[in-house]
């Protein structure tokens, strides 16, 4: 009788880039498979641009970003050019342009992006050592996105544009020159939105990410 032997792995102690990597993309890979009416699915394909092995294929995709993110703020000095926390949206952009490597399809992983870039930095500034709990986590990333600066919501903006841009979505994307952080940028968003779909999508990070405490556990 042939005996199988496993090795002990450990919970790591701190959250490493590379462990980070590895969550977002696992989490953003197996996201799809769960039926979801409207949505892709396992069973599923809602269009033939928008396939499960598309969204599958960007979502191991965009976890190249999130290591890097992860990395900047680990190194970040705290204080450099007056800043309490580095740019952190130029990484949600290129995840989204990573999103789109090896595969066919349209627009895939917009709304994952955005809640992971400051879910992720909330990890990685704040609870590195897995201490908070979920809410305190989401508390955090509101205030972080409190302290972006607007090269932030410049950056927020090109990752939107090129999200449309994937699906030829000659939509619009707002500027809001007044607002000065990403928080205020959502908000103001939220209060100018027509659409259900886009009042809701600035609603999760205005009103603290309430409903996608999912990816709290990456």
């Amino acid at each position: 009788m042939q005996r199988h032997i496993y090795a002990s792995i450990e919970w790591p102690k701190e959250r490493t880039p590379e462990e980070t990597q590895r969550h977002v993309a696992l989490a953003t890979a197996l996201e799809p498979l769960s039926d979801k009416y409207g949505c892709t699915t396992r069973n599923t394909d809602i269009c033939p641009f928008l396939r499960l092995e598309y969204f599958i294929s960007a979502g191991i995709n965009i976890s190249d970003a999130f290591r890097e993110l992860s990395k900047r703020i680990i190194c970040f000095d705290k204080g450099t050019d007056g800043m309490d926390q580095p740019l952190l949206y130029d990484l949600g952009y290129s995840a989204q342009l990573n999103s789109k490597r090896n595969r066919a399809g349209g627009r895939i992983n917009h709304g994952i992006i955005e809640l992971l870039v400051p879910i992720v930095s909330s990890q990685m500034m704040t609870n590195r050592d897995y201490s908070l709990s979920t809410e305190e986590v989401l508390f955090n990333a509101v205030d972080i996105m409190k302290k972006t600066s607007r090269s932030d919501i410049e950056w927020l903006i090109n990752l939107k544009r090129l999200a449309y841009d994937l699906s030829s979505d000659r939509r619009e994307v707002p500027i809001h020159p007044e607002a000065k952080n990403v928080y205020e940028y959502y908000t103001l968003d939220m209060a100018s939105s027509e659409k259900l779909t886009s009042v809701k999508h600035n609603a999760e990070f205005v009103r603290g990410i309430s409903t996608c405490t999912i990816y709290i556990f990456i």
